[in-house]
């Protein structure tokens, strides 16, 4: 590769890091604006949507549908994240919605997991860099 080839490289993980770590922390504050006022109850698994993925293999996963009350209404709500596995029916989980309108609502398990995977992956690739160039600088 060339010096220029090399620089580019060197550059571009960098920016792809930070980039990823800023849209992780943005994206997690808007979804955070979005459920500030929300409520929470417990609901309970009463079934499972089969779905695909959406990845390249585009595997087989399970989403949640999770019945819970509120004022003595029952509504549900389909969990945002697919499982490899069905989720237990009986099992718990915390059902964030608006006071205002309470079918707008959401499964907490799960909510943030985008904006944790860019943060995750952007961090891995800041550190990574931040390594890579301490061992060049050493040696």
């Amino acid at each position: 590769m060339t010096e220029y080839a090399n620089k580019l490289i060197l550059l571009l993980f960098p920016l792809c890091g930070f980039a990823l770590l800023t849209g992780g922390v943005l994206l997690r504050r808007r979804l955070a604006d979005r459920v500030k006022d929300f409520k929470w109850v417990s609901g309970v698994v009463v079934d499972s949507i089969k779905g695909s993925s959406g990845g390249l293999n585009g595997d087989t996963v399970f989403f949640p549908v999770v019945e819970y009350y509120v004022e003595g209404r029952r509504l549900t709500v389909v969990g945002g994240v697919g499982y490899g596995k069905r989720k237990r029916e009986g099992h718990n989980l915390v059902v964030l919605y608006s006071p205002m309108n309470p079918t707008d609502s959401v499964v907490r398990e799960g909510y943030y997991y985008p904006a944790e995977m860019a943060l995750m992956i952007g961090g891995a690739i800041v550190a990574g860099c931040i390594w890579f160039a301490y061992l060049i600088s050493i040696s």
